[in-house]
């Protein structure tokens, strides 16, 4: 390949790289129109930009995402190690999915609420709402954030419980909840091993969605902490239940 050639793919990278940061997730379509490239093209420079690492394609909604941060970027990214880690634990909830039939959502301690980074409920056989790469949720209420909240320590629980105080979405008020009776929760959660949905919470989705969830937590290399709640039909059985059966493949799954 002449220089002239290497510089043009590139340059086209380049490109490729900072519309995916100003305009959010894409899919192969809406990448090729905003870069104004031929799709044959953009799809080949997507292919070594996700072997390189530098964009990831999200098992959620199919969709391209930047996996590293820029001037022009508009939209939440994790750091480089975070993703790697990511798509290394992808793998094997793929294939817990695969194997259990019931799908692995992935969230991320982001701040003061849990994010939703990823899902394999695309591979489940199990009709399910589909899952919204970076909603946030309620860190106190959701399976994913118990499970998270029995790995911190009381002065980052403490930081969560101030930082969100009167907030109605994602502060503990929701729940008309005291802070002894969340310290009850988390000791429980410690006791049982996986974190469960906190009563009434019904995540940040529709309420007639009808899925319940049970959750363990791992921290990543990089100390980042994820929430991975093993995701089934509500009503078919208790939570308790459903963790007696799929728990510690779900750890097992977690911790490779």
């Amino acid at each position: 390949m002449s220089d002239a050639e290497q510089n043009r793919s590139l340059d086209r990278g380049l490109t490729v790289l900072e519309c995916l940061s100003r305009f959010g997730p894409r899919t192969l379509s809406e990448v090729a129109r905003d870069a104004d490239l031929p799709i044959t093209t953009t799809r080949r420079l997507l292919t070594t930009l996700v072997e390189r690492n530098f964009v990831r394609r999200s098992m959620a909604d199919g969709r391209y995402r930047v996996n590293i941060m820029s001037r022009t970027a508009l939209v939440d990214a994790l750091s480089l190690e975070d993703q790697r880690f990511v798509d290394q634990l992808m793998v094997r909830l793929a294939a817990l999915t695969r194997r259990i039939k019931w799908p692995c959502d992935l969230h991320v301690m982001d701040d003061l609420c849990m994010r939703f980074v990823d899902t394999t409920r695309p591979l489940s056989p199990h009709f399910m709402v589909p899952g919204v790469v970076d909603r946030r949720f309620n860190v106190f209420g959701a399976a994913s954030g118990q499970a998270c909240l029995a790995l911190c320590p009381p002065s980052m629980v403490e930081h969560l419980i101030e930082r969100t105080r009167g907030d109605a979405v994602f502060g503990l008020e929701r729940f008309n909840m005291t802070k002894a009776r969340l310290y009850d929760e988390i000791e429980a959660t410690r006791a049982r091993g996986y974190g469960k949905r906190l009563y009434p919470y019904l995540g940040e989705t529709v309420a007639a969605d009808n899925l319940s969830a049970v959750a363990v937590a791992v921290r990543s290399p990089n100390g980042t902490l994820f929430g991975i709640p093993l995701v089934f039909t509500g009503g078919l059985m208790s939570p308790e239940a459903f963790a007696e059966a799929h728990v510690e493949a779900l750890r097992q799954a977690a911790l490779g």
